[in-house]
């Protein structure tokens, strides 16, 4: 089994006078498939909402690989390996299918500065993009634009930049083909 890559540590949220978490001890390992089931309205957003840092933390802790992350934004989460998918697609329809991917690949290495430059320049960005779309089966779309995608697709292009090296912790608010 692997290590504990992320937990929780008297995690508790209240939205008014509703408890939506209360003293939640959980562990997540790395390279274990976890799912939060329960029926709407059980707090599963909330948590992933808690454990990426989109709702701040009101009492409590999570930590990741041991680190105390409970105060860190999100863009600092995310530099870490931690990612969520929302359910809503959005992707850059005029842009290539490897665009898509290049560009947060060129944000996470800190080259947002120039994203809509040239990124045909972007040869290590270019490797990485496509070592991802080999792995989630879309190269052979590689210079598709992304428009031109069925919607399962466009889903799975979306989420397939944290597929990339390093991602470690993803959480979806819903079942997908991910």
């Amino acid at each position: 089994m692997g290590e504990v890559i992320l937990e929780t540590r008297k995690l508790s949220n209240h939205f008014g006078m509703v408890c939506t978490a209360r003293d939640l001890d959980l562990s997540f390992t790395e390279g274990v498939l976890t799912s939060i089931i329960g029926p709407n309205g059980a707090g599963k957003s909330t948590l992933i909402n808690l454990l990426t840092g989109h709702l701040p933390v009101q009492s409590g802790r999570v930590l990741f690989r041991g680190r105390d992350i409970t105060g860190l934004p999100i863009h600092r989460r995310v530099r870490m390996g931690i990612c969520r998918s929302f359910q809503i697609v959005n992707v850059f329809p005029r842009l290539s299918v490897l665009e898509n991917v290049m560009i947060p690949v060129l944000a996470l290495a800190g080259r947002s500065r120039r994203l809509f430059a040239r990124t045909a320049r972007e040869a290590a960005a270019r490797r990485d993009a496509e070592a991802v779309l080999e792995r989630v089966g879309l190269s052979g779309a590689r210079d598709t634009a992304a428009a031109m995608l069925s919607h399962g697709d466009q889903r799975l292009l979306r989420s397939a930049w944290r597929w990339r090296r390093g991602r470690r912790f993803f959480s979806s608010t819903s079942p997908r083909r991910e």
